[in-house]
């Protein structure tokens, strides 16, 4: 009797456990399922254009739509004109809330200060940021969350990298432009987010470009914005959230469209 019980019980949950397993399997495939047809069905647009009339070629990255190259406007989407410094303006002279652009004949685009970057919005680090800023209409100056975003997708499509407390190994290397670079320290540009080295500014740092690529995000902390950079050596996406406050500093602006 007792054996019989035993057989019993394991002929009704063999197939109980089959049907659970299947369960499981059949709802793993199907929560990937749907997070493929959601990239399938984000489009991007194959270019941009600004106010001034520069045309801006896109990639989409993951669920993404970024701009594949640095802004290059001195206007924002109303018309309104930047601050132009030069010879004529010194950086004694300015100071942190002036909207201002340094354009040292970089081919990879002007440098911009936060306030330009923002155009006087508060920081902030939602995804998407909702701060269009400098950025052309339908499309928005990126907060570190979607940085974020951005690093999470192409480790995990290449099997995951190893991140330190901000900063993502190996991603650089994959959003670096294939030329350009200091050194050679090149990348592969898998994505086509074509990073190019276009360099910082400011009053007591001298140009990097060709060694190192800054970009604003939308996110500031107590004491400091929020950047992201790449340089030529090793392929690590920094993110560097200790700007010495006060200080004007300028850097490239990426662009991401709107949901």
């Amino acid at each position: 009797m007792r054996q019989f019980l035993l057989k019993t019980f394991h002929l009704l949950s063999f197939p109980l456990i089959l049907l659970i397993t299947t369960g499981l399997f059949y709802s793993c495939e199907k929560e990937e399922d749907i997070d493929n047809e959601e990239d399938e069905q984000i489009t991007c647009p194959s270019t941009v254009q600004d106010y001034e009339g520069n045309t801006y070629q896109v990639v989409k990255i993951g669920k993404q739509c970024w701009m594949a190259e640095n802004l290059k406007t001195t206007h924002y989407a109303d018309g309104s004109a930047l601050l132009e410094i030069t010879e004529d303006v010194s950086w004694n002279d300015l100071n942190s809330n002036d909207k201002g652009f340094y354009d040292y004949d970089n081919q990879y685009g002007p440098l911009y200060t936060w306030a330009a970057a923002m155009n006087g919005s508060s920081a902030g680090n939602s995804n998407p940021s909702g701060i269009q800023g400098i950025c052309p209409d339908g499309w928005h100056l990126p907060s570190d969350n979607e940085w974020e975003e951005l690093a999470k997708f192409i480790s995990e499509d290449n099997g995951g990298y190893d991140k330190n407390r901000l900063d993502w190994y190996n991603v650089g290397g994959h959003l670096k432009a294939t030329e350009g670079w200091y050194s050679d320290g090149n990348g592969t540009d898998d994505y086509g987010f074509s990073g190019f080295p276009g360099g910082i500014y400011s009053k007591s740092t001298a140009n990097t470009s060709y060694r190192a690529g800054y970009w604003w995000t939308s996110a500031r902390n107590d004491t400091s914005m929020v950047c992201r950079n790449l340089w030529n050596f090793g392929d690590v996406l920094y993110k560097a959230n200790d700007i010495p406050e006060g200080e004007v500093y300028c850097f490239s602006v990426r662009c991401i469209k709107d949901n």
